[in-house]
């Protein structure tokens, strides 16, 4: 509050107490009590200025001190235009980001840039929104206004700050790989690798966006994505590729590029059995590092299938699967620099794991292709490419007219083919873990390539809680940026579900970030209305107090200017 003197037409002084406040970036003022003109207060006070400048100062000391305030409510009121509502749960977010110190690494870029916006505040505002309000660039302008931050830029500026930005993706990497193995202990011993891709919403197509295998089945141009992670999936590195490159083919680029520019030792790289190819294995083997690889069984040879299914051998992991292993050797086949092959014998491990829950996996998923199957027995006219796909290859004597892709013959005796299913029955359940660590005992090589879930779960939170695709951006250093973001908004939520001890999931995280908002109340005072343990958890790990239910809008931007002084260390 404050003494408000408002000089008059007339020359004559009016005295009020007034108080100023803020409603997002608009200032505004109350009178709190009307006094009168000085030249009539003067009969009652020697100095009315210098009086009530004084009890003003006593009514501040006073609700200072009482901090309380009364609230007028009148039911006709109406609501403002602009925004009503505030969010304060990204300051979790801001904490960790200053912590690991991007706003001065963006800085220090921000000098070799010829431009007006600030690079820090597009990228936060960018990370935060992917997090907490994922959508298109446009709309993640439009809801700027929509934190107890003030973020001072145009829309043409967030585009501008993603030509900037690309170019700086190995930079960021590397810096964020420093700062999380100084402050968290990132053990790089292990490393956990996978492919996932995204679609594009549009069909055009170019040497980045291209037509291939979806996998979410989608008939859009996709762009592969290579992601490297720790063992407490913690994001590494990451590459893009073009949408028509091959799983296997995308490994040893990342590899190569991560162990050169961050100065790995030996790595132990666990992936899938899509990247289980001669070219990986060789090249792990060559750089003197170290592979846990799944296999297909049902892609095996004979004489490795008949060792898999044997029954003899196995073990107890524990109430769900079993396993055995055996040494063997490997012959790889890799392709000279003039075109010819050579072939390479090694000796590696192999674990056969047999589990209870992936047979009945497997024997649930087969019923409803048999199911399928059966009605197109029954009724062929009602075959489509669409609902049986899958399901033609259980069923004898079906041919399928390659032009017309409708059944050549409906008059031909169908039946199920019992043979095959019976062959793959026998495999169900069984999966193979193939591994360069000979020493390392079976239920070690088991829990390490279980972990490989994890990376797994990464590109769930990346395209579900995040919701990193569709993209909608065309030029591809636009694309390369978007991808950017989205690899610091899932390093700092890994990093969250670390300091929260893992008690929570992603979505549950983000959820209690999200609603930690505030609806203006009147003046510059702000009511929130959510806690809960998740968000009382997030505090006490970053040590912000989510617990008040009133805040003045100066508490609030207090809070926000702590989060940017965090100091966040852990062992991960």
């Amino acid at each position: 509050m404050y003494l408000h003197k408002s000089k008059r037409k007339d020359g004559r002084v009016y005295l009020s107490i007034a108080q100023g406040y803020r409603i997002g970036t608009k200032s505004s003022t109350k009178t709190i009590e009307s006094l009168g003109y000085v030249d009539e207060l003067e009969k009652d006070f020697a100095d009315p200025i210098a009086h009530f400048s004084a009890q003003v100062k006593a009514m501040n000391a006073q609700r200072r001190e009482l901090d309380s305030f009364s609230v007028d409510v009148s039911l006709d009121e109406q609501l403002k235009t602009g925004p009503n509502r505030k969010n304060l749960g990204f300051v979790a977010l801001s904490a960790l980001y200053h912590s690991l110190g991007l706003k001065d690494l963006l800085d220090n870029c921000q000098k070799d840039l010829n431009s007006n916006f600030s690079l820090n505040q597009i990228v936060k505002l960018l990370v935060y929104e992917r997090i907490l309000n994922p959508g298109s660039k446009k709309a993640n302008f439009e809801n700027k206004d929509a934190y107890f931050e003030k973020f001072d830029f145009s829309l043409d500026d967030i585009y501008r700050a993603l030509s900037a930005l690309a170019p700086l993706k190995e930079r960021i990497e590397l810096f964020l790989h420093k700062r999380i193995s100084s402050c968290w202990g990132r053990d790089t011993s292990l490393v956990y690798y996978d492919v996932t891709n995204y679609y594009f919403e549009s069909e055009v197509t170019d040497d980045l966006r291209k037509k291939g295998f979806s996998k979410e089945n989608k008939p859009d141009p996709i762009v592969q994505m290579g992601l490297l992670t720790d063992q407490n999936s913690i994001p590494i590195g990451y590459e893009l590729f073009a949408g028509n490159t091959l799983d296997c083919k995308t490994l040893l680029p990342v590899l190569s590029r991560v162990k050169k520019t961050y100065g790995l030792n030996r790595i132990i790289v666990v992936a899938d059995k899509g990247l289980n190819t001669s070219d990986n294995v060789i090249y792990n083997l060559v750089k003197k590092d170290g592979y846990i690889f799944s296999k297909s069984v049902r892609k095996a040879d004979a004489d490795l299938r008949r060792w898999v299914t044997a029954r003899t051998g196995y073990s107890k992991i524990n109430k769900d699967r079993f396993s055995k292993s055996r040494l063997s050797t490997r012959t790889c086949s890799i392709e000279r620099a003039d075109g010819s092959e050579l072939k390479i014998s090694i000796e590696e491990k192999q674990v056969a794991i047999w589990s209870r829950k992936y047979a009945q996996r497997a024997r649930n998923k087969r019923a409803e292709v048999l199911a399928k199957a059966q009605e197109l027995i029954d009724s062929p006219s009602k075959y489509t490419r669409a609902t049986h796909y899958g399901a033609c290859k259980y069923i004898k004597n079906l041919r399928i007219d390659k032009e017309t892709g409708e059944i050549a013959d409906e008059k031909r005796d169908l039946l199920l083919d019992k043979a095959r299913i019976e062959k793959e029955e026998a495999l169900d359940g069984f999966y193979i873990i193939t591994t360069s660590e000979i020493d390392m005992c079976e239920q070690e090589v088991f829990a390490i390539y279980s972990n490989l879930a994890k990376i797994e779960a990464s590109f769930k939170v990346t395209k579900t809680d995040l919701r990193a695709r569709p993209v909608y951006l065309s030029r591809t250093d636009h694309i390369q940026a978007h991808f950017l973001t989205c690899f610091i908004a899932l390093t700092l939520m890994r990093l969250l579900e670390i300091s929260t001890r893992n008690r929570h999931s992603t979505g549950a995280l983000i959820s209690a970030m999200r609603k930690c908002s505030a609806s203006h109340l009147q003046e510059n005072i702000w009511l929130f209305d959510y806690r809960s343990d998740v968000l009382d958890d997030i505090g006490s790990a970053l040590n912000i107090d989510f617990s008040s239910k009133f805040l003045r809008q100066a508490e609030a931007r207090k809070i926000v200017a702590s989060s940017k002084k965090s100091k966040i260390k852990h062992k991960a």
